[in-house]
């Protein structure tokens, strides 16, 4: 079984294991990034600054028992899917917001029309 020492891009301070990305933001939007932190704000503590080469600095330390080299695959895997659900809407959102209007246009009365009305 692996420790976190043997895991790639953990490392390890006088306050604990932490793992750092370094993200490049032509790869992933802001909004790619921050949303994905904030998933990770329930079991760990971030901390952002801008790297001097432009990169964005993430850095993810447990609150508790969540392991950190686990951390950093997810951390990964949901920086690519915030990255492909901002890449999706932008080719289906139109269709969507169309749905959405289209679904309460439906709800709404029509002029002329007295609906059901109660006996009570």
């Amino acid at each position: 079984m692996a420790t976190d020492d043997m895991v790639p891009g953990v490392e390890a301070d006088n306050l604990g294991p932490f793992v750092r990305f370094l993200i490049d933001p032509t790869l992933y939007t802001e909004a790619a990034i921050f949303k994905t932190v904030y998933w990770f704000t329930g079991a760990f503590f971030v901390f952002m600054n801008r790297a001097s080469d432009g990169r964005i600095a993430v850095e993810l330390r447990s609150k508790g028992e969540a392991g950190i080299s686990t951390a950093a695959g997810e951390f990964c895997n949901a920086l690519v899917d915030a990255r492909l659900r901002q890449i999706v809407l932008a080719e289906t959102g139109t269709v969507r917001d169309e749905l959405v209007k289209k679904a309460f246009q439906e709800g709404m009365p029509r002029p002329g029309f007295s609906g059901v009305r109660s006996n009570e």
